[in-house]
C-alpha cells in the first residue's frame, strides 16, 4: 500500500510540474509575440571593408565601422508578395520603426514609434487585447492618431483625446491625438513604445511611401518554416 501511494505521489508531482512548465512556456511565448513577429525581415548593417584584399597586403581599415547607409528595404511590395506565397505564412505586414521624442509642454521623453497599418498590426500582435483605455480602431485611416504605452501616459499625464507632440531624428515635429493606451506588463515597452500610422512615420522621416524598415511575418506555427525549393533562394534577401 505504501509503495502504491509513493508511486501515485510521484506521478502526481511529475504531472503537476510538467503542466506548470508547459503553462509558463505558453504564457512567456504569448507575452513575447505580443510585441515581436515570428519572423522579421530587415536590412542588416554593413561593416566597412579593407581597401586591400590581396594576400600579404596591409589593410587600410584596421577598425571597421558600420557603413552609414539607409536601412530601407528595397522593393518591399515584391518581398511581401513573395512571402505571402508560402502556405505556412498567415500574416505579412510592413513596418517603419524610428526613435522619437514625446513632448508635452517642457517635458520631453525619449521613445520608439512603430509605424504600422492598424488593420494588419492588430492580428499580427493582438494589440487590442492590451488596450486599457480608448479604441485602437480609431487609428484606422487617421494620420493624426497615436496609441501610447501606459508608462508614457503615466509619465506625461496623458489621457484619451489629449494632444502630444512628437519629434523625429530628422527634426520633424507632429501633433497627434491619443486614441488608445495599451499595457503589455513589460515596463520597458510600456514606457517607450507607441503605434502610429505607417504614412505618418514616413513623413516624420522625410521619406516617400515606399520606405519600409521591417517586414513582419507570422506563421501557422511559431517553430520552423517549410521552404519551397523554387523560392528558397529568393528568401535570402
Amino acid at each position: 500500500m505504501v509503495a502504491v501511494m509513493g508511486v501515485l505521489l510521484g506521478m502526481s508531482i511529475y504531472i503537476f510540474m510538467n503542466s506548470m512548465l508547459i503553462g509558463f512556456d505558453r504564457s512567456s511565448s504569448e507575452s513575447i509575440f505580443k510585441s515581436t513577429a515570428h519572423i522579421r525581415v530587415y536590412k542588416d548593417d554593413i561593416l566597412s571593408q579593407p581597401l586591400h584584399q590581396s594576400e600579404g597586403a596591409t589593410s587600410v581599415i584596421i577598425n571597421p565601422k558600420v557603413v552609414p547607409t539607409s536601412n530601407t528595404i528595397i522593393n518591399p511590395d515584391e518581398i511581401v508578395a513573395l512571402i505571402k506565397k508560402n502556405p505556412e505564412v498567415t500574416i505579412v505586414t510592413p513596418q517603419v520603426s524610428t526613435t522619437i521624442f514625446y513632448n508635452v509642454g517642457k517635458t520631453q521623453l525619449a521613445g520608439m514609434a512603430i509605424g504600422v497599418i492598424p488593420a494588419q498590426a492588430d492580428p499580427m500582435f493582438n494589440i487590442k487585447s492590451t488596450i486599457v483605455e480608448g479604441d485602437f480602431d480609431r487609428m484606422q485611416g487617421n494620420p493624426n492618431a497615436i496609441a501610447i504605452g501606459s508608462g508614457i501616459a503615466e509619465k506625461l499625464s496623458l489621457k484619451i483625446n489629449d494632444n502630444i507632440n512628437i519629434s523625429s531624428p530628422k527634426g520633424v515635429n507632429r501633433n497627434l491625438k491619443v486614441t488608445a493606451i495599451f499595457k503589455t506588463n513589460n515596463s520597458a515597452i510600456d514606457k517607450t513604445k507607441s503605434y502610429i500610422n505607417l504614412a505618418t512615420t514616413q513623413q516624420l522621416l522625410l521619406e516617400n511611401n515606399t520606405y519600409v524598415t521591417d517586414i513582419n511575418v507570422n506563421k501557422r506555427s511559431k517553430y520552423g518554416i517549410k521552404y519551397s525549393p523554387k523560392t528558397d533562394n529568393a528568401y535570402r534577401i
